[in-house]
């Protein structure tokens, strides 16, 4: 079975991507590449984000935590 030619499309034309000279394939690598670490950028935010998050309501909880319990001991004295 051939292998199909790799395209890409610019402004709704296709492009055989072994037509490009060497420029434009280095600049297509380099988009290539941006959009990968872009991905992986989103990703690890969207890890933060939720790690944050928990750690926000861990420290909500355990504060009120503690005021619940500091209320309850002068509520018995």
């Amino acid at each position: 079975m051939p292998e199909q030619a790799q395209t890409i499309t610019i402004d709704e034309t296709d492009y055989d991507v072994e037509d490009l000279d060497p420029v434009q394939q280095n600049c297509l690598q380099h988009i290539q590449d941006l959009d990968t670490r872009v991905r992986q950028a989103q990703f690890s935010l969207q890890e933060m984000q939720a790690a944050r998050e928990y750690f926000s309501q861990t420290l909500v909880h355990s504060v009120k935590a503690k005021e619940d319990a500091n209320d309850s001991s002068q509520d018995n004295s």
